[in-house]
């Protein structure tokens, strides 16, 4: 990682979304229209296995040798064994679920956008060791589309975006009514909490034509600095 240069190129895949190593041998990788998540080597940098889904899989993280994993399609969490590489449960829970993490309570939490305005989005708190849902927190506008859900460095405070950036205590009792970052037009398209400060990057998309922009804030939502970015930016990667 200190130069930056490709070091391998994994092929195979159909419209890959969002990759997850296991450990040091093995990855999973869902995918938009492929109904499986693929299961990479990370030795010989291959494609090597799949497990099978029913349609579009987006986020998912690892956590206590279970992976959890959002399913669009069927509106629902899975739950993935990765010794065996197999399926062993769902959770029902809001419509089009896109992201997620996990918090200093060792609690899930999964942002559901809605499916385009067809019901009210949600943000659910998940408890994985008895695989309840603690507590549903539904947006008030149907035509909202929360997405980007993000946690800072000790676990305890969430960010997302929904149109600005938006952000909630895992305390709360209630989703916030404003932004702590507003978009001002911008076209916010990406999100990421830098864990060594909490500061917060937000990639601006502008029109998907030009090279975008990236802003960072501090904590609090005030402006430290920006710069130039390729096209339509809409991730952030950490290096510690």
């Amino acid at each position: 990682m200190s130069n930056f240069s490709s070091t391998a190129t994994i092929i195979g895949f159909n419209s890959p979304r969002f990759f997850l190593p296991i450990n040091n041998a093995k990855a999973y990788v869902t995918d938009l229209y492929s109904n499986s998540i693929q299961i990479v080597n990370l030795t010989t940098n291959t494609i090597y296995g799949n497990i099978a889904v029913s349609g579009w899989t987006e986020e998912l993280l690892i956590y206590n040798d279970t992976v959890y994993v959002c399913d669009v399609t069927n509106n629902q969490l899975l739950i993935i064994n990765p010794q065996n590489d197999q399926l062993v449960g769902t959770i029902p829970i809001g419509e089009n679920p896109n992201s997620l993490v996990i918090d200093k309570n060792n609690k899930i939490w999964i942002l559901c956008d809605g499916g385009m305005s067809s019901s009210n989005p949600q943000l659910i708190q998940y408890n994985p060791a008895n695989r309840t849902i603690e507590q549903t927190f539904i947006f008030p506008i149907i035509s909202q589309s929360p997405n980007h859900l993000k946690i800072n460095a000790n676990g305890g405070v969430l960010y997302f975006l929904n149109d600005g950036v938006y952000q909630f205590n895992i305390t709360d009792s209630n989703l916030p009514n404003s932004p702590i970052i507003s978009s001002n037009s911008n076209l916010f398209y990406g999100l990421g909490i830098d864990p060594a400060n909490n500061d917060i990057y937000v990639a601006d998309a502008i029109d998907y034509v030009q090279n975008g922009i990236v802003f960072r804030y501090n904590s609090s939502g005030g402006l430290i600095h920006q710069f130039n970015a390729g096209l339509i930016p809409n991730g952030f990667l950490f290096v510690q």
